[in-house]
């Protein structure tokens, strides 16, 4: 789906893994990326990256991450919207072309 209502979407977001829509569609992110629970990147409507992390009060760690430059960022301009602070301690990270 790229036109809602025949408005094209062209955002970039973070899909938490606690919204619904993460419920719905989470076999579809295993498949493509490999993990079970996580937030998952989305640039239009398609998903480009995925990641893990922990969070202790506005503290987010990202402990995993699948994705290229491009997701890094969106990942950061999410933390600076919900002002939480950002740290990266990954275990393991993987580069994708989507």
């Amino acid at each position: 789906m790229d036109y809602i209502k025949g408005h094209l979407f062209q955002g970039s977001f973070v899909l938490n893994q606690g919204d619904r829509l993460a419920h719905y569609l989470s076999e579809d992110v295993k498949q493509k990326f490999g993990l079970g629970a996580c937030n998952v990147i989305f640039s239009s409507t398609r998903m480009t990256g995925a990641f893990k992390m922990s969070k202790r009060g506005k503290d987010v760690i990202i402990t995993e991450f699948i994705g290229t430059n491009h997701e890094r960022h969106v990942i950061e301009a999410w933390c600076r919207q919900w002002r939480l602070n950002l740290d990266w301690e990954l275990k393991s990270e993987e580069k994708v072309e989507i």
